[in-house]
């Protein structure tokens, strides 16, 4: 699993490539995989914001073995300025289940709102 934590301003859309190799540096293959993620306060607070491949806000690269994540900016308007957590879980075709990647989010308020 990797541990990435992540910078975004309040308000603005952002995205970020999270690029995901086996141990001999070779891009992983997500042929057959789904995947989700939710941003929380904490691990057991509420959910803020959930994206997946389902809903289209998380999109695979086959070829480079990545994972886009997009965070429009009408969502990022109503996370806190804080520190957020979040997860990124993948699940294949025949049902197995593991967490690839975790962090933080640090919300930046801006001043031109």
């Amino acid at each position: 699993m990797q541990q990435i934590d992540l910078v975004l301003n309040k308000g603005t859309d952002f995205a970020c490539m999270f690029i995901c190799v086996d141990s001999v540096g070779k891009a992983v293959d997500f042929s057959g995989y789904s995947a989700r993620m939710q941003v929380k306060n904490n691990a057991y607070g509420r959910v803020l914001d959930e994206l997946s491949t389902d809903n289209g806000r998380l999109q695979f690269d086959i070829e480079r073995g990545s994972i886009l994540a997009r965070f429009p900016n009408e969502i990022t308007a109503g996370y806190p300025a804080a520190k957020l957590l979040y997860d990124i879980v993948m699940e294949n075709d025949s049902g197995y289940v593991f967490r690839a990647i975790e962090g933080s989010i640090k919300v930046r308020q801006g001043v031109t709102i």
